[in-house]
């Protein structure tokens, strides 16, 4: 068999011997399944989402009509083009390559709200928005696939961290997941929001943009809590532009500061659990991380 082929066995025999054991398990094993579970769950909402996009970029055309639109500093660059489809599961969408609108979305808007909305995805190209936020979502799911990483090796490991532990670090896993959601839908989306209103010069513009595009079938309903929390962000942001209120330097500074503790957090309770776990792997990561620890001493 191939090495793919043997990763699948070996994952599949470790869910067998979960169900097999499901009586028998600790709290955190529970708690860590779930975790995985959601994360596989979130990864498969992923790939339906990049093949709704693939699947509009594949049929939209290039509009070369519409590049007058694009913000002074972004005219005449090959690299950013501007696309069309009816078939794109959000309204606006950027990549490093380009910006597609959804044709019955970009029909309902004027001359100054579309001004408007290429200025806003032009600010994600520019800051390069999209690689921070898959990053940040990669992080937060490492962790939990790290502690379960045992039992897919096939491990018999055993944590035994108490359930006061285990509840801590499924809360923590949560929160973190739904933080990473409002720090991009906050930060990420009012900084981009500020630099269109900069470039533009009109904030009404850009929150008419954003109510018509609300009132449309935003995302796939698949996301569930990530879908409440995108109309929740879209709704603060209009908000926040009806009332003339720029600069997110404290929202910033505090987005920042609750993920680097939620990051520390889940650091540590991963750390405690291979320090708890039994077996040939988890010894060989003890072994080493007592020696790393006589070698700083």
């Amino acid at each position: 068999m191939t090495s793919i082929e043997d990763l699948l066995c070996q994952v599949s025999l470790a869910y067998l011997q979960f169900a097999q054991a499901w009586p028998h398990c600790s709290p955190l094993q529970t708690l860590l399944l779930i975790s995985l579970f959601i994360q596989i769950a979130t990864g498969l909402h992923w790939l339906y989402c990049q093949g709704q996009i693939h699947r509009a970029k594949f049929i939209s055309k290039p509009c070369s009509d519409l590049e007058s639109y694009l913000p002074e500093g972004f005219k005449g660059k090959k690299s950013i083009r501007i696309s069309l489809s009816a078939y794109l599961p959000v309204p606006a969408l950027c990549l490093a390559d380009g910006i597609w609108l959804r044709s019955p979305f970009w029909s309902q808007l004027d001359e100054k709200e579309r001004r408007a909305v290429i200025a806003h995805e032009c600010a994600h190209i520019q800051r390069r928005d999209g690689r921070s936020y898959w990053f940040l979502r990669i992080l937060i799911g490492f962790t939990p696939l790290s502690m379960s990483l045992p039992w897919l090796l096939g491990e018999t490991c055993q944590p035994t961290l108490p359930l006061s532990t285990a509840i801590i670090a499924m809360v923590v896993f949560v929160a973190a997941f739904l933080g990473v959601q409002v720090y991009f839908r906050v930060w990420v989306e009012g900084r981009a929001d500020d630099w269109a209103v900069a470039k533009t010069g009109d904030p009404l513009a850009l929150a008419s943009a954003l109510m018509k595009g609300l009132l449309q079938k935003n995302e796939p309903l698949v996301m569930g809590v990530s879908s409440l929390l995108g109309r929740w962000g879209m709704k603060w942001r209009i908000r926040r532009l009806m009332r003339n209120r720029f600069g997110t330097r404290i929202v910033s500074g505090l987005a920042t500061l609750a993920a680097l503790f939620l990051v520390l957090v889940m650091g540590w309770v991963s750390w405690c659990s291979w320090h708890t776990l039994e077996g040939p792997t988890c010894h060989k990561v003890q072994s080493i991380c007592a020696a790393q620890s006589c070698k700083n001493n």
